[in-house]
């Protein structure tokens, strides 16, 4: 049995083919074929934002995690313990520079002003360090060096605690008193210099009169975090002199060390 279709089913059949086929062809290219090429864009800025992240993930990672050796650098300058012996050296390295003598000292400890204006409620235990000479000075009446202004508190983090040291203190003149301000100013160890007095001295009438030494008082404020426990293995090492290499430890100058 033959299957006869005349030429105007012919058509038809062509029609609907094509139709059919147009459909399939349309749907594909407006509907499925922008969504496969959201997906991929949608997979490319996926990926981007993945590298971002990551970029960002390591760059927190280094900067709440820094080397050690940046840790003791910052620690020089607000260690996490009192480090009394190293700012003794320090200090004394300023008496050196300076030629000056540093007859007393006296340490205090405490907590920090919370606010600015607000007097630290402290209790605080001094303990004093005498020098090895004895200075005598005829005072009179002290001057505070400012004008007179009063030292305003800067409010600082939370959990810094504060050193206080009182400096008793002979220079030559007042350039070396200068110089020896200079000197703490320049200490690694982050100092507030709080307040500076001295001594008026007698005003020279005659050129053969030697000039009389300045003896002046310093308050200043060093401070430390003891709260960051986890620091302590990195502190930085205490930074001592070289021996001097004397025979007699009494002597005036620097003997070197004698041969038996």
């Amino acid at each position: 049995m033959s299957l006869r279709l005349s030429k105007k089913e012919l058509l038809i059949l062509l029609a609907s083919i094509l139709v059919v086929v147009g459909f399939i062809l349309g749907t594909y290219y407006l509907y499925l074929n922008p969504k496969k090429q959201e997906v991929s864009n949608k997979q490319d800025q996926l990926k981007t934002e993945e590298q971002l992240l990551a970029a960002i993930q390591t760059k927190i990672a280094g900067a709440t995690a820094p080397l050690e050796g940046t840790v003791a650098e910052l620690q020089k300058k607000v260690p996490v313990k009192q480090q009394l012996e190293q700012l003794i050296l320090d200090l004394n390295k300023a008496e050196v520079m300076s030629k000056s003598f540093i007859a007393n000292m006296s340490f205090a400890e405490g907590d920090v002003a919370a606010r600015a204006g607000t007097e630290p409620a402290t209790a605080e235990t001094p303990a004093t360090t005498e020098g090895t000479e004895e200075t005598t000075v005829e005072a009179e009446t002290v001057e505070p060096v400012a004008d007179e202004q009063q030292y305003q508190p800067i409010p600082l983090p939370e959990g810094i605690k504060k050193l206080s040291v009182n400096l008793s203190v002979t220079s030559p003149g007042y350039k070396e008193l200068m110089k020896f301000l200079d000197a703490l100013e320049g200490l690694n160890r982050r100092i507030v210099i709080e307040s500076v007095a001295f001594s008026g001295t007698t005003e020279l009438t005659n050129v053969e009169v030697e000039q009389q030494e300045f003896s002046y008082s310093i308050t200043l404020a060093a401070f430390y975090m003891p709260e960051l426990e986890d620091l302590e293995d990195q502190l930085p090492e205490l930074e001592v002199p070289a021996p001097g290499n004397k025979s007699n430890p009494f002597a005036s100058s620097a003997d070197l060390t004698a041969t038996d």
